[in-house]
């Protein structure tokens, strides 16, 4: 029997959930602790909830990469972010390492901010591993203690906790963390809740702080994940518009300036990504939207539905089953009791139109508003769900106020993820650079950012070519290289005129110069569609090959930095008037 449990501990699934048991009964243990030594003190809800939020964490510090999952495919890319960065290129758009060194717009694409976290922990010393998975785990802990204090301000802190800890332990955040290592998800889930935060206090303080801190927090939304955000968007104007139906007019044209302020600062990222949109294959994955059936949300289907990932890697995208609880329980208190709380109207709604768009039934909808198709995966809008049916979670309990109820969904939301706080196995031997040689173009491939100049059917290119440039016809010595992101150079020697190929996606912003001449790009040639090829002249020749951002790239990052510039002036501005106001009253008190 001993030798049966043995086993059973060095199986990694299994030896995982019993760290994670061990870690429950540990943590509950320390709280009852606590409060039989000081049965008159409370631990504070925020360090309560901090407490509960590192259970699921912990497995993430077993050493090595994930089995499954997308974590290796962040990791090549933060690689390619941190390159351009520490060359300079502080907006870098060109991944040049990726795709087998020829490179593609990735980071025109998408989104940035995850890949700018990540590569200030690497600039700390972790190496490319660790640091994505220090983004994952910061990102958790940030996005229950956002969710707290955004709920603070509606509800007591004890409904306050509850509502966020169902967001942290909603299955599709832990599907996010453990089983998808989606970088982009599990930023927005942080800045989603800090939005709402920030826009109660323009409506609460009206001063201009809080509008310039609902613009950091919508940009860092729309930067943390742009398909996030756009829908997020409409929950945030609809937000506003029952916030502010009672509102006087100057706290309206405050908050709506918020949100200016924030699309303004994240112009750098947003404009380029869909007015350049025709460039690349975006339209592919909005051909190829899969929806949920209603089964899917309701019930997992693996280990009695407590499990959320498959034994060959497949994911479940239920809603929770505490969510559905308070769910049904919100259109008990709303029809059958008749209650009036506005927010628990709100949430209610939302939720549920938010359902019925990632169910079939819903597709309509998608086709009748495309700009919903930038979301590729409908699945994602359990982002949003999390984060709306967590607030319908709080204002359920305030409503009803019964003690056991509060305890027994915190046992409900908890309880039945215990499965699923962690990967299932860590490989533990493999370390950066054997994931950036164990993964191929097409692994790590971004199909909806390649330029439309190469075929359908040969998006990528593998393996890494011997040579970066090369003569079409003839001989082509290489006497000298010099090459980074945005710049490469090289000085060769060829025996006659004719088509050279340098092993470069071709994307606008690419521009040749040969001899210090600028000359014409050939990106159609038949036989290398989508490469760069020009002609050159027999002899010695200097090749220098630059990305440069488009009229669109340069008047973008104009808008964000003059944005950035004069909001900042007048924050400064409006403190030093308040401060020398205040000085002036406490001068003028001393001479009374």
């Amino acid at each position: 029997m001993l030798k049966i449990f043995q086993q059973f501990l060095l199986h990694p699934p299994y030896h995982m959930v019993f760290i994670s048991l061990i870690s429950l009964v540990l943590y509950l243990s320390i709280i009852s602790f606590f409060r039989f030594v000081y049965p008159k003190r409370k631990i504070p809800y925020p360090i309560l909830l901090l407490g509960f939020s590192l259970l699921p964490i912990i497995s993430i510090f077993r050493e090595g990469t994930y089995e499954s999952s997308d974590i290796n495919i962040h990791i090549v890319r933060t690689m390619a972010f941190y390159k351009s960065l520490a060359e300079g290129v502080l907006i870098p758009r060109w991944a040049g390492e990726l795709n087998a060194t020829y490179g593609y717009p990735l980071f025109n694409y998408y989104y940035p901010l995850p890949y700018y976290i990540s590569s200030f922990y690497h600039f700390l010393g972790f190496n490319f591993l660790d640091s994505v998975k220090i983004l994952l785990i910061t990102t958790y802990l940030s996005s229950g203690l956002a969710m707290f204090y955004w709920l603070k301000n509606k509800v007591t802190e004890k409904y306050a906790f509850l509502g966020s800890v169902f967001y942290l332990f909603a299955p599709y955040h832990l599907v996010d963390m453990h089983f998808r290592a989606a970088v982009g998800e599990m930023t927005a889930f942080v800045f989603l809740p800090l939005s709402f935060f920030f826009i109660d206090k323009i409506i609460e303080k009206g001063s201009f702080l809080w509008i310039y801190l609902t613009g950091i927090s919508i940009a860092l939304l729309i930067l943390s994940h742009p398909a996030i955000a756009l829908v997020g968007f409409f929950g945030i104007i609809s937000y506003c518009i029952l916030l502010l139906s009672t509102s006087r007019k100057n706290i309206i044209l405050k908050v709506l300036a918020g949100i200016l302020t924030g699309l303004l600062f994240s112009a750098f990222y947003w404009l380029p990504a869909n007015l350049e949109a025709k460039y690349v294959y975006q339209q592919i994955g909005e051909l190829v939207l899969k929806y949920q059936s209603l089964s899917e949300l309701l019930y997992s289907k693996w280990r009695q539905g407590l499990l959320f990932q498959g034994p060959m890697g497949e994911q479940s995208y239920l809603l929770g089953y505490s969510h559905w609880i308070v769910i049904f329980l919100s259109f008990y208190l709303i029809f059958i009791k008749r209650n009036k709380d506005k927010f628990l109207i709100f949430f209610s709604i939302i939720t549920t139109i938010l359902i019925f768009l990632t169910l079939d039934i819903g597709k309509f909808v998608w086709n009748y508003l495309p700009i919903l198709k930038k979301m590729l995966i409908t699945s994602r809008l359990l982002v949003i769900i999390a984060f709306t049916s967590s607030a319908v979670a709080a204002f359920t309990a305030k409503s009803i106020k019964k003690e056991k109820l509060f305890y027994f969904l915190i046992i409900i939301a908890i309880g039945s993820t215990i499965l699923n706080w962690g990967n299932r196995k860590n490989i533990q031997d493999k370390k950066d650079q054997q994931i950036v040689y164990s993964m191929t173009a097409k692994d790590e491939g971004a199909y909806n950012a390649i330029p439309v100049t190469r075929p359908l059917d040969m998006l990528w290119l593998d393996p890494v070519p011997k040579t970066h440039i090369e003569a079409i016809n003839g001989k082509l010595d290489i006497l000298s290289e010099t090459r980074t992101t945005i710049k490469h150079r090289y000085t060769v020697n060829t025996e006659s005129d004719g088509l050279v190929k340098e092993n470069t996606y071709y994307f606008p912003g690419w521009k040749l110069k040969i001899n210090g001449k600028e000359t014409d790009i050939i990106f159609d040639n038949k036989n290398f569609p989508g490469i760069i090829v020009f002609n050159t002249r027999a002899g010695i020749n200097q090749i220098d090959l630059t990305f440069e951002d488009t009229s669109i790239r340069k008047y973008s990052v104009f808008i964000s930095l003059l944005s950035l510039l004069i909001s900042g002036l007048f924050l400064f501005l409006n403190s030093f008037k308040r401060i020398f106001t205040f000085w002036q009253q406490r001068q003028a008190g001393s001479h009374i």
